[in-house]
Parts: structure tokens; sequence; C-alpha cells
């Protein structure tokens, strides 16, 4: 009995050793640390599906080039990954002004290749897309509007902090939020 114990031991020992160059970069890169073999065997299975879906998404963008990667988040199960953003009330109606166009007028313009796409940020696990995209939005349109002249750095955290909850379009910090109120404030 204890030595099958043992060669089972010995078995598992050598299937949970992973032996991978791109696994062993990502670890180092992102400084991930596991609990065991058998949760480093567990994030090294996300991991490949992650790879897979990038690769997938990858395709998708044709001659684009490729815009999806490995990131921090790469070995991070379901319910790690994100957290639910704000419900919108009954009865939401946005205000933000959209314009319809009756025919495609402009010229085509890949924006990443201005300087209006300004540089990207990570908002980790906090539920704060919409003080984000805000932040960036009013990033670009001031460059675009001053020519270039001018470019700032905008801090998603200070909207996130201190938009008020209260109004139309309250904002609750990481608990989620509404662009909305994110430009009011």
């Amino acid at each position: 009995m204890l030595r099958h114990v043992a060669a089972v031991a010995a078995l598992f020992a050598v299937v949970s050793a992973v032996n991978d160059p791109k696994w062993d970069a990502f670890k180092a890169k992102y400084n991930k640390h596991y609990a065991g073999d058998a949760d480093e065997n567990a994030r090294y299975e996300l991991f490949k599906d992650s790879e897979v879906r990038v690769a997938k998404l990858n395709a998708l963008q044709g001659e684009v080039g490729p815009a999806f990667g490995i990131n921090w988040m790469s070995d991070r199960k379901a319910d790690e990954k994100y957290k639910t953003g704000h419900v919108k009330p009954a009865g939401f109606v946005p205000t933000a002004p959209v314009k319809s166009f009756k025919e495609h007028t402009a010229p085509a313009i890949n924006w990443r290749y201005t300087e209006a796409v300004t540089a990207i940020k990570n908002q980790g696990q906090c539920g704060s897309c919409w003080a984000f995209s805000a932040t960036e939005a009013v990033e670009s349109q001031l460059i675009l509007s001053s020519g270039g002249i001018v470019k700032i750095d905008l801090s998603p955290q200070q909207i996130t902090s201190c938009a008020p909850s209260n109004g139309t379009y309250g904002c609750m910090g990481c608990q989620g939020g509404f662009t909305e109120g994110a430009y009011e404030y």
C-alpha cells in the first residue's frame, strides 16, 4: 500500500511539473506564485485556454494585425476576472448626443496611428470602465481640438473617487457608474 501511494505521488509530481517557456516567462513577467502544484496546473490550463482565445481573436483581425495578447489576467478563473458593473436604472435614457449620418462622407481614418488615441490604462478589478472611457474620450478631444498642442493624462481615479452618487446618473466608484455622470462631474 505504501509503495502504491509513493508511486502515485511520484507520478503526480512528474505530471504536475509544467515545462513551457511561455508559461515561465508569463509567471516571471507578472510575478505569479501559486499555492502548490495542483493550483499551478489549473492556472496553466487557464493560461493555455487564453492563448487559444487570443490566437482566434487575432486571426479575426485579418490585415489589421494582432490586437489581442496575453496579460496579467490570463491565468484567472472567471469569477476572479471582473466585477459586475453598475445596472442601469429603469427608464434609463442616455443624454450624450449621437449624430446620425445618412451617408458615409468622411474618409476612413485608422485612429490608432494618430496622437488622438491615448495610452492604455488598467482599471484592474475596479468596476470603473465608465470613468476610464469618459477620461480617455476627453483626452482625445483635447488633442483633436487643440491640433495636438494639449496632450495631458487625466485621472480616471479622481472621477471614480469623486463623481457624486446622486443625480440622474449617479456614480458609485468601483461599483459602477455612467459616462454621463463622469462628464457632469
